[in-house]
């Protein structure tokens, strides 16, 4: 992953499927973008840059159906009957949302709140200092979303270092074919952007 220190900044990662790249690089294309960097602080900005290479051990990889019956979901639900019928779950009207928040490492978001549905999956501040790495996404596309910040972003007044994301998925949501991953992130390691394009710089981060 791409990672930023400067205060403030998103980086943003994108999975999805190419057919045109299968056949070399596998199924996978992945993109990481940082938004709104000005061009003209570029040079400045690109000593906090950091292309970060992380092995991920797998904790858990738990079907969402598995996760939203303990609090009682059963079968398809709007979002007035799940404010009636779930258990211990945090509701956001504004937004026609749902936060379960069970497990301390994450935050786990359902909506209602378009002609189609958003998943997410926040990893909250214990999460991030637990050297913790979150993904959710559906079967067998396994296309996902990741936004990082470099300053926590708080979610429902929990502090959150990253959010996974699967979109615009259509109705009716089937949680059977909703994959939550957790992992543990091992053997770390952070190269600077300056250092590599510039021999002058130090590649590690000190």
């Amino acid at each position: 992953m791409v990672n930023t220190e400067e205060n403030g900044k998103e980086v943003k990662r994108r999975e999805k499927k190419d057919e045109n790249l299968k056949n070399f690089f596998g199924l996978f294309f992945v993109q990481h973008t940082i938004e709104e960097l000005p061009v003209e602080l570029f040079m400045h900005q690109m000593q906090h840059l950091f292309v970060e290479s992380n092995g991920l051990q797998l904790e858990s990889s738990t079907p969402l159906i598995q996760i939203t019956a303990e609090y009682g979901w059963q079968g398809l639900l709007t979002y007035e009957k799940a404010k009636t019928t779930l258990q211990g779950a945090i509701f956001d009207d504004d937004s026609n949302a749902v936060y379960l928040t069970n497990n301390p490492n994450i935050i786990i978001k359902v909506d209602w709140d378009s002609k189609n549905s958003d998943l997410c999956v926040y990893l909250t501040e214990e999460g991030y200092r637990n050297n913790k790495f979150v993904e959710i996404y559906q079967t067998p596309s396994n296309e996902k979303s990741i936004t990082l910040w470099s300053t926590p972003k708080e979610v429902i007044g929990i502090p959150c270092y990253m959010k996974c994301s699967c979109n615009d998925l259509e109705y009716p949501v089937h949680h059977d074919n909703i994959i939550v991953s957790i992992y543990d992130k091992v053997n770390s390691t952070s190269i600077s952007v300056l250092g590599i394009i510039n021999p002058k710089f130090p590649m590690q981060r000190k």
